[in-house]
């Protein structure tokens, strides 16, 4: 019985191990993964880095940048502050084909790479 009490701990510990590390996370994505040639796409990179913001000189190989934004919330949740930042990209991609937003650097945290059919 007590062995199954601290596998049960173990197990609980290491859920919320998991949900912690999820909600840390910095990401990316695209308000579509598909776009024709000529049109424009939207980059999001939300983080919870304060200070942070996203190097986007590797965007610059296969996309023209043609505007920015920025904005940020602070929830308080479970008598916690959280507070996240969203940088917002249009971009242009310079050719068609299947291209990839490539991994950004955030602060010390790295996004993951993003599909896009052109």
């Amino acid at each position: 019985m007590k062995r199954n009490l601290i596998l049960a701990l173990l197990c609980a510990l290491s859920l919320l191990a998991g949900i912690t590390q999820a909600q840390a996370a910095t990401r990316a994505w695209l308000d579509r993964a598909q776009v024709a040639v000529g049109e424009a796409v939207t980059l999001n990179i939300e983080t919870d880095q304060a200070t942070a913001s996203p190097d986007l000189s590797p965007l610059m190989a296969d996309f023209a940048l043609e505007g920015q934004s920025n904005s940020r919330s602070v929830q308080w949740v479970n008598g916690k502050t959280q507070a996240k930042t969203v940088y917002v990209v249009t971009m242009a991609p310079k050719r068609d084909g299947a291209l990839v937003v490539p991994a950004l650097q955030v602060g010390s945290e790295r996004t993951q790479p993003v599909a896009l059919t052109v």
